[in-house]
C-alpha cells in the first residue's frame, strides 16, 4: 500500500535502523502484491483481506474503510443512498493487472453485496485516486486513516455510512522458515508496535457516523 508506505512506513524505517544501525534496509513500495519468495523479499507489509497462504501474517491493525467524495462532486451528482446507486456514479477504482479493486464489497443487513463499479478514471496509485476525489472527480474507497485529514476538514465527505466497506487487515508478512532471521523478527516486532500507534494517531479525534442499518440487523 503506497499510502501507508509513504506516510507511515517511510518515516519508521530510518527510526528502526537508528535502533539497529547494523541492519541494512531496502524499501520497495508498490500497490501490487509481490511474490516474496520469487523476488527475495525478507518481509512485507500488506493491507488486505488476508486469506490462508504459505506466508506468516502478524497483524498490525484492523483498518476500517470508507466511501468518500468531495462536496463538489456530490453537489453535481447527488449523494448515493443505497449500494446499487454506486453503479450510476463515477467511481475511482484502484486498478492494476490482477487487481480485484474494481469490485467494491459493502456490508448490508442482508449480507455482503459486491458491486462492479466503474467510471472514466482509474489508476494504479491510491494517492492519485485521492487527489482526483479531492478535485471532485468521483467516489473513492479508502482506509479511514489514509484520508482522515481530508475527512476532518470536510474536503471529503463519507457516504453510505449504513453500508460500510469490508475492513482490511494491515499485517507484517514473511515466508515460513525453520529459523526466522533476527532482523526480520526485530522489524516485525517494531512494526506491530509503532505501525499500530501511527494508525491510531492518524485517527485521533475523527468520528464517523455509525452504520445504523448494520447495528440494527
Amino acid at each position: 500500500p503506497l499510502g501507508f508506505g509513504r506516510r507511515i512506513l517511510g518515516p519508521l524505517v530510518p527510526a528502526f535502523q537508528a535502533l539497529y544501525p547494523r541492519i541494512d534496509m531496502r524499501l520497495r513500495l508498490s500497490e501490487h502484491v509481490l511474490d516474496l519468495l520469487e523476488e527475495a523479499v525478507d518481509v512485507a507489509v500488506r493491507m488486505a483481506i488476508l486469506t490462508d497462504s504459505s506466508l506468516i501474517a502478524r497483524k498490525i491493525a484492523d483498518c476500517q474503510r470508507v466511501l468518500a467524495a468531495a462536496p463538489s462532486y456530490l453537489a453535481r451528482n447527488g449523494t448515493p443512498t443505497v449500494p446499487d446507486d454506486l453503479l450510476q456514479h463515477r467511481c475511482l477504482p484502484l486498478r492494476y493487472p490482477g487487481s480485484a479493486q474494481f469490485r467494491w464489497t459493502l456490508e448490508t443487513p442482508d449480507g455482503p453485496v459486491s458491486l462492479a463499479v466503474g467510471g472514466s478514471l482509474d489508476a494504479d496509485d491510491g494517492d492519485v485516486l485521492t487527489e482526483w476525489a479531492l478535485r471532485g472527480q468521483g467516489i473513492v474507497l479508502k482506509p479511514v486513516w489514509e484520508i482522515a485529514s481530508h475527512l476532518r476538514c470536510g474536503a471529503l465527505q463519507p457516504i453510505l455510512a449504513d453500508f460500510p466497506p469490508q475492513p482490511l487487515t494491515l499485517a507484517v508478512i514473511y515466508p515460513h522458515r525453520r529459523f526466522l532471521s533476527a532482523p526480520t523478527r526485530l522489524f516485525a516486532d517494531f512494526m506491530i508496535e509503532h505501525g499500530a500507534k501511527a494508525i491510531r494517531d492518524s485517527l485521533d479525534g475523527l468520528k464517523l457516523p455509525p452504520p445504523d442499518n448494520i447495528a440494527a440487523s
